[in-house]
């Protein structure tokens, strides 16, 4: 297992070198390359320790060990499994912005009338529903369990 490890690290950085030495080029010096790289990096060994990730993990080694099974590689899987993710998304997002590129450049695209409206409709929706579930909690509510209340003036009164 620590060989893959390694491995998948040098591999990581023998890519980013890659890239940064060839075409990829936004300014005139390597260093934001190899700086986004080391951010990206960095960011990505701090969010392992995530509690959710830590959990999942957890949990799945209990379950073994009540088992009665050795759970010598959970986390071994699961970052490889997650990792996996990650990078698969990634890459479709790069080949979905490619696609979307001069849809995103034209502010009269189907692409801008269509997301302007299905946000409207999804923020507004939850900010509806929001104040749905708020209203039947307060209608749900004895009185009794109040101790303050509001007057018909708006001011708050203690209930003795």
């Amino acid at each position: 297992m620590v060989a893959v490890v390694v491995g998948l690290n040098v591999a990581g950085w023998l890519m980013l070198a890659a890239a940064v030495g060839g075409h990829y080029r936004i300014s005139f010096t390597e260093v934001f390359g190899f700086g986004t790289g080391i951010l990206a990096y960095t960011l990505g060994m701090r969010h392992a320790f995530d509690a959710d990730h830590i959990a999942a993990i957890d949990n799945t080694t209990r379950k073994l060990v009540q088992d009665g099974k050795r759970p010598l590689s959970v986390g071994f899987f699961f970052s490889l499994g997650h990792s996996t993710i990650v990078f698969v998304m990634a890459l479709l997002l790069n080949f979905g912005i490619r696609a979307l590129d001069q849809q995103v450049k034209n502010d009269s695209s189907g692409l801008h009338t269509a997301t302007g409206v299905i946000g409207t409709v999804v923020s507004g929706g939850f900010l509806y529903l929001i104040a749905l579930l708020n209203l039947v909690s307060v209608e749900l509510l004895p009185a009794s369990s109040c101790e303050a209340v509001i007057d018909r003036g708006g001011c708050v009164q203690t209930l003795a």
